[in-house]
């Protein structure tokens, strides 16, 4: 037997003597090694060595294990914010990063928006800065118009024979099931009433 298995008898001798002695086996448990419960974090030298990381590779490392948990546009989202990141790291200062990354105080879907929000911002200055590039130069080379082109006129005659001109000729067979009264395959006639 094992030497952390102890027999005691269950009735006492005295009690009948005719009886059969019977013994149960109680296990001594002070023997077997206590380990610490199972948890879904990383082991003990992952947790080491993601304290060495850099703050913002632990931030990208938290970005990617929140998104293998979303689901649809949500997740989606998630890995724009992630390469967003990756786009933001290139172009801006770390200062700056990580001032970002420590505004949000440890909470991915804050940190999540506020990567978006700076990235909308940078587009929006680079659009207008192209804006202006091209209007300068729009400026100097052209004349601005000095009223707006109105939508709707009917065209002019000029406008319709350049129309027709750009037009392919007919084959036979297309003239053939315009005369039969059937469009072919390819042809999709203009609807009689515009709905909308």
């Amino acid at each position: 037997m094992m030497p952390s298995t102890t027999l005691r008898p269950l009735v006492p001798a005295a009690a009948s003597p005719a009886a059969a002695l019977t013994v149960r086996a109680v296990r001594n448990y002070d023997s077997i090694p206590k380990r610490k419960p199972f948890s879904s974090s990383r082991s003990i030298l992952d947790e080491f060595l993601r304290q060495e990381k850099p703050l913002v590779q632990r931030t990208k490392d938290q970005i990617t294990d929140y998104c293998t948990t979303i689901e649809g546009d949500e997740c989606c989202s998630c890995w724009d914010a992630y390469f967003e990141l990756n786009k933001l790291e290139q172009e801006l200062p770390k200062d700056e990063i990580a001032r970002m990354v420590k505004d949000s105080e440890g909470d991915v879907r804050y940190l999540i928006d506020s990567i978006h929000h700076r990235s909308n911002l940078r587009k929006k200055m680079a659009e207008k800065t192209r804006a202006t590039v091209s209007s300068s130069s729009l400026g100097q080379s052209a004349k601005p118009r000095p009223f707006p082109v109105p939508d709707g006129l009917p065209k002019t005659q000029e406008e319709l024979a350049e129309e027709e001109e750009a037009l392919m000729p007919e084959s036979s067979y297309t003239r053939l099931l315009r005369r039969m009264g059937r469009y072919p395959d390819w042809y999709t006639p203009r609807p009689d009433h515009e709905t909308d």
